[in-house]
Order: structure tokens, then C-alpha cells, then sequence
């Protein structure tokens, strides 16, 4: 009973890093579709580095220009950055950056145990 409780964990966490790289394939593919400047440090809390990642538009507009900033959902406990790549969010980025809006995504401290850090 025990090998075959072991087996099933087992592949669930192979399976689950198959997803995890599937994952990272397809955010890579997306961000090829667009203008930015990655991993662009705004503050480092206890030694964690906090980036962003900038969305530009068309090169050719004017500069400087409107700066949008969105932050992922995920009630503190949980996201990420690349949230905004999501179908429900990616055709408004789309359009801010058809209409000459840099966009701006960041990563903050999230929530762990008992920590009240946000």
C-alpha cells in the first residue's frame, strides 16, 4: 500500500515539473511578442529583491509617456508578475499599448505564516 501511495506521489511531483516548464515555454513565447525590460529592481527587502517588468509601446511614440502599474491579484498569499499575461488581463494590455501606455507589472512581498509583511 505504502509503494503504491509513494508511486502516486512520485508522479505528481514529475508530472507537475513537466507543467512548470511547459509554463515557463509559454510566458517566454508571450513576452517575445511584445517590447520590455525585464527584472528591473525597485527596492530589495531583507535580502529579496522586488522587480518589475516593463511593457512598452510602439517605439516610434512620442516619449516620455503614460505609465500604467498593475498589480496581480491574489489577496497578498499568492501571484505573480506575469499575471497580467492572463486572457483576462491581455487584451487591455494590448489596447494601453496600442494607445501609447508603457505598462509596468511588479512583484511584492506576499503573505507567509504568521507574517503580516505586504
Amino acid at each position: 500500500m505504502n509503494t503504491k501511495i509513494a508511486a502516486l506521489l512520485l508522479f505528481f511531483l514529475f508530472s507537475s515539473m513537466g507543467f512548470a516548464d511547459s509554463n515557463r515555454e509559454q510566458l517566454r513565447e508571450q513576452l517575445a511578442n511584445y517590447e520590455t525590460i525585464e527584472n528591473i529592481v525597485y527596492k530589495t527587502v531583507d535580502g529579496r529583491r522586488l522587480d518589475m517588468l516593463i511593457f512598452l509601446p510602439d517605439k516610434n511614440l512620442p516619449r516620455p509617456m503614460p505609465v500604467m502599474l498593475h498589480t496581480h491579484g491574489g489577496g497578498w498569499s499568492g501571484g505573480n508578475k506575469y499575471k497580467i499575461l492572463r486572457s483576462s488581463f491581455v487584451g487591455t494590455l494590448d489596447q494601453l499599448l496600442e494607445n501609447g501606455v508603457a505598462c509596468a507589472t511588479i512583484e511584492y512581498r506576499l503573505t507567509r505564516g504568521d507574517s503580516t509583511a505586504v
